[in-house]
């Protein structure tokens, strides 16, 4: 959403919390000499005051014991310097403390009664942190049989009793018995404060305080103090700050993955969904909402598990406003399943559409070593394949509305896709056999002007979205094929890195969204041909690298320009001249990768032997990815992506204002009104 101007003040949940933002905005409103930094302080600590919603601050969420301890961070985006305190005792100003510990220590983040002592050394009274109600909560309980509960793989069974509990060992291994005595976990009670505070010189800073997850096991630490997870503020960027599954959230980073991708040139809105989404696909049922605001004020929202709402105040706003944020993961789930992994030799998808019914299976055909069945109509559609085994196999799914979605798989077995003059000709055969589809501006041109009419009676619609992978389990491509090159003359070796060079130009320019699903090595050529398409998802187990430095070269078809334009010049120029294989975790962090698909390794029973199966489950992983996210951006009408892809490759106000003209008085918008009015999903043309 739009910045109100500053200074401005954001924070999650509304309700009892619109008291904090109106606390911190008016703290900067007041004086000039007050900083974000203050202004977070003086937000969370009347949160921690005030109990807001019974989650921060004393009382609230008692522990297994009775007790409620606090954990609070707070961070200044200038000097990323923070201060956090974890499972502090006896003391009710948490958020206070934290910042004691980053203005008066060298240290991070302090824990426990020794942060209590730390608390008491500066000042702070100690006193006992329960209440009528918390004592009440813990007594409900208890007499509820300690549910929810958060223990598991003890005994007694801790669903049904309240223990003492001993281990049980998990010589079984410990997912079996983790489902044999997890208890029914609660998901209730958990919510944080987390703020972020930008003042009037556009210094920013954000913190959080809660008092963590309800019946936890003392102990417990939850995201809040956690950098990163809790909040995260870079001045030079933006901010954001979350709630929700603290033991999950934690372990993604959340918002620092969000100020990353604002870093990375996403809006607040798309870096916040981006976090979210990545938490989700590893944790379907993960409840959790975060807040991203840029350093101009701009901000968005994302949750998943509930509806989330966020509260914020800035400019000249008479009072602070409130946002609701409906949950992801309806978006993530409509229209598709993932494709089988308990059965890697087929695509098994399942696709609901208008044109056909709910669940419909597609079986597109087996994998290798028989070759995918392309419908007749793709064939009518481009030229025909010949009999012997393509170097490219081709499949059409349908998209939603109308139209298709290609797949493109590189299929050299023997070489691992190595880029021959061969494959590089059928290559650049699909590609223009796309690009035939649509008009020098991008407009989808009639079936008679592209075959002059010969188009078949079964031709279902343009391409909307191509994603291209691999048949081949072991690589996506290895780049330049150097036993044909060996053999080539200077002036042939011209010719082909011309042809290259100009075959990823043509793939980068194709008006439709293109997606890399990438599984396993992408090495040289391979990871430039990936940089050509606009998305690459990877499976977790993929590696990709520019090593043309250790082969006495440089990146010769795209990488020097198309990999800084992705990840930033440092980042590239580490990996050009180093040369070095990157991890598609590392990938993913970097920008490199935009969706990430953990694809982990099964028990062989034999010590030392790889997972037989690993590769192929991988390749259907990344493509299973690769579809649902060109499924996803299909679901928009056709006109506004080929547009919004147009305005967003020149980014410039003018770009944007004659791509804006252009898809205002299409029928697709004319039906997407009328659809929302009529409160339904809507049918989209193309038109």
């Amino acid at each position: 959403l739009s910045s109100p101007g500053l200074p401005f003040v954001i924070n999650t949940w509304g309700g009892p919390f619109t008291s904090a933002t109106d606390a911190a905005y008016t703290s900067l409103l007041s004086s000039s000499t007050t900083s974000a930094l203050d202004a977070v302080e003086i937000g969370c600590s009347t949160c921690e005051r005030n109990q807001c919603d019974g989650t921060v601050g004393y009382g609230g969420s008692p522990d297994e014991s009775c007790e409620t301890t606090l954990d609070a961070m707070i961070m200044d985006g200038a000097s990323m310097r923070i201060g956090a305190v974890a499972g502090l005792r006896r003391v009710r100003d948490a958020v206070a403390v934290a910042r004691r510990v980053l203005e008066y220590t060298q240290h991070t983040m302090l824990a426990g009664d020794l942060a209590t002592a730390f608390a008491v050394e500066n000042g702070f009274a100690e006193e006992n942190l329960g209440t009528e109600d918390s004592v009440r909560k813990c007594e409900e309980w208890k007499r509820g049989g300690c549910q929810s509960n958060f223990r598991v793989n003890v005994t007694p069974d801790p669903s049904t009793s309240c223990g003492p509990y001993e281990p049980i060992p998990l010589g079984g291994g410990e997912s079996a018995m983790s489902a044999r005595h997890a208890p029914r976990a609660s998901r209730r009670s958990h919510d944080t404060i987390s703020m972020i505070a930008i003042d009037g010189e556009g210094r920013m800073a954000a913190g959080t305080s809660t008092n963590g997850a309800s019946h936890k096991i003392p102990g417990r630490i939850g995201d809040g103090p956690i950098p990163g997870s809790g909040s995260y503020v870079d001045s030079d960027v933006g901010g954001c700050g979350a709630t929700g599954d603290g033991d999950i959230m934690m372990r993604f980073l959340p918002c620092y993955q969000a100020v990353e991708n604002l870093r990375n040139g996403m809006s607040a809105t798309e870096a916040a969904e981006d976090a979210v989404k990545r938490m989700v696909r590893k944790n379907p049922g993960i409840m959790s909402g975060i807040v991203v605001v840029d350093k101009e004020g701009r901000h968005g929202g994302a949750a998943s598990g509930w509806t989330f709402t966020y509260a914020f105040r800035g400019g000249e706003m008479n009072a602070t406003e409130v946002v609701t944020v409906q949950p992801v993961d309806a978006v993530l789930s409509a229209s598709f399943e993932p494709w089988s992994t308990s059965r890697p030799s087929f695509w098994n998808f399942y696709y609901s559409s208008p044109n056909m019914p709910p669940r419909t299976l597609l079986q597109l055909g087996a994998r290798a070593p028989v070759r995918l069945t392309a419908n007749l109509a793709a064939r009518r559609f481009y030229a025909a394949q010949s009999a012997s085994e393509p170097l490219i196999r081709v499949t059409n799914l349908p998209a939603p509305g109308s139209g298709h979605i290609r797949v493109l798989e590189l299929n050299r077995p023997e070489a691992r896709n190595a880029i021959s003059r061969a494959l590089l000709a059928s290559l650049r055969e699909e590609i223009d056999a796309v690009h035939r589809q649509y008009g020098e501006n991008g407009e989808e041109l009639p079936p008679k002007k592209i075959f002059g009419g010969a188009a078949g009676v079964d031709q279902k619609g343009p391409t909307r979205a191509v994603v291209l992978a691999s048949a081949v389990e072991s690589c996506f491509c290895a780049g330049a094929d150097l036993k044909e090159r060996r053999g080539f003359s200077r002036e042939e070796t011209e010719g082909f890195l011309a042809n290259l060079r100009s075959t990823l130009s043509a793939l980068s320019a194709i008006p439709v969204p293109t997606i890399s699903a990438i599984s396993s090595l992408a090495l040289g050529g391979g990871l430039e041909l990936a940089l050509a398409t606009h998305f690459r998802v990877f499976s977790s187990n993929a590696i990709v690298g520019l090593p043309e430095t250790r082969l006495g070269i440089i990146p010769g078809a795209g990488g020097t320009y198309r990999l800084p334009a992705l990840i930033g010049l440092a980042r590239a120029r580490d990996l050009i001249l180093t040369g070095r294989r990157v991890s598609a975790p590392e990938a993913y962090f970097l920008g490199i990768a935009d969706r990430l698909v953990e694809v982990k390794e099964n028990e062989t029973g034999e010590d030392g032997k790889e997972d037989p199966t690993l590769l192929a489950r991988a390749q259907t992983a990344a493509l299973s990815e690769g579809v649902r996210l060109a499924l996803e951006i299909c679901e928009g009408g056709p006109v506004a992506i080929r547009a919004g892809l147009q305005a967003v490759a020149w980014a410039r106000e003018e770009i944007e204002n004659k791509m804006y003209e252009r898809v205002v008085g299409t029928e697709d918008r004319d039906e997407a009104l009328k659809a929302f009015q009529e409160k339904r999903k809507p049918i989209f043309t193309g038109r």
